[in-house]
């Protein structure tokens, strides 16, 4: 059984927020979705082989602000 102490993972990017994430983020389980599986994956992969000198906090930024729209 997941406890509060525990996070949980879910690959699916829609919905973000799917029934199993739902369900143990209800007993106070850490949560990384989808969404943030294809965010953060694209940015450090940009970062990697495009512009590996870039300071990254505003992209970080923006794709928080992005994973409202999921």
């Amino acid at each position: 059984m997941i406890q509060s102490h525990h996070w949980v993972f879910d690959a699916v990017y829609i919905p973000a927020m799917t029934e199993f994430l739902t369900a143990e983020t209800a007993v106070g389980a850490a949560e990384l979705s989808g969404i943030d599986l294809l965010l953060y994956q694209g940015l450090d992969a940009f970062q990697h082989f495009i512009r590996p000198d870039h300071d990254n906090a505003d992209v970080y930024a923006i794709a928080e602000s992005l994973r409202q729209y999921y």
